[in-house]
């Protein structure tokens, strides 16, 4: 199986190909869409999911995991650090755990 979770999917980066029938053409949002959603049933994931939603779990991810704003702005293409701010979920667990860290 090419894809093996929702885990690993959501900190693989995105970057569509031109494939092997256009090549040097851009890809189209449908094909980009239909692709999505066999790799998700491949997975396992909910179908349900959207591509957009994903890259939303995937800027947060690597924010909690570690890296700066500037660097998860970066690696989506957002054009500043204003827009990833805007685009990440704070977490209510992960508030909690650094409430207590700074309370010790």
């Amino acid at each position: 199986m090419l894809l093996s979770g929702y885990n690993k999917i959501t900190t693989l980066p995105i970057a569509p190909h031109p494939g092997k029938y256009k090549k040097s053409q851009p890809v189209r949002g449908m094909r980009v869409y239909r692709e999505f959603k066999r790799y998700c049933k491949e997975a396992e994931i909910p179908t349900s999911r959207t591509l957009h939603g994903m890259r939303h779990q995937a800027v947060t991810t690597w924010i909690e995991k570690g890296f700066y704003t500037a660097e998860a702005s970066y690696m989506a293409g957002h054009s500043s650090q204003k827009v990833t701010e805007k685009y990440t979920h704070l977490t209510v667990s992960r508030l909690k755990d650094k409430m207590v860290a700074i309370s010790k």
